[in-house]
């Protein structure tokens, strides 16, 4: 006694090795979406240092920039220094120089960004404007 298998249709085979190319090809791209490095806000190393400032207001204070941290000293006591996580850094050119817009985090990374601008200016001798107090000139400390 002879058997009979079913053949499938020569369209219904063309479809199982496209549909697999389809999924390998969907997995690749999600994976190479979510393990990709994302990228780090960051200030460019032009603005990078201490600066310090002759206004007597801000006798004795200073403000570090470093590519992903803004460091803020407000006295001499050790505790007159406060820490921030750069989440976010937008430029944009002005007429007195460069805008820098940082948006950082003061305490716990759940806690809502704060937003801090200053202008770069980079000749004759670089400078730091606080974009609410362009009169007020910040320069790299000796």
């Amino acid at each position: 006694m002879s058997t009979v298998r079913p053949t499938r249709p020569a369209a219904d085979q063309g479809l199982r090795p496209l549909s697999l190319l389809v999924v390998i090809g969907l997995i690749l791209t999600t994976a190479v979406l979510f393990v990709r490095p994302r990228a780090v806000p960051a200030l460019p190393a032009a603005v990078w240092g201490t600066w310090i400032t002759t206004a007597p207001r801000y006798a004795d204070c200073e403000l570090r920039l470093g590519s992903r941290s803004v460091v803020l000293r407000t006295g001499t006591a050790d505790d007159d220094v406060s820490i921030h996580v750069i989440r976010r850094v937008d430029q944009t050119t002005v007429p007195l120089g460069t805008l820098f817009t940082v948006e950082y985090v003061e305490g716990s990374a759940l806690d809502e960004p704060v937003t801090f601008e200053f202008i770069y200016s980079p000749s004759p001798t670089p400078e730091i404007m606080l974009a609410h107090q362009t009169e007020i000139a910040w320069t790299r400390a000796p």
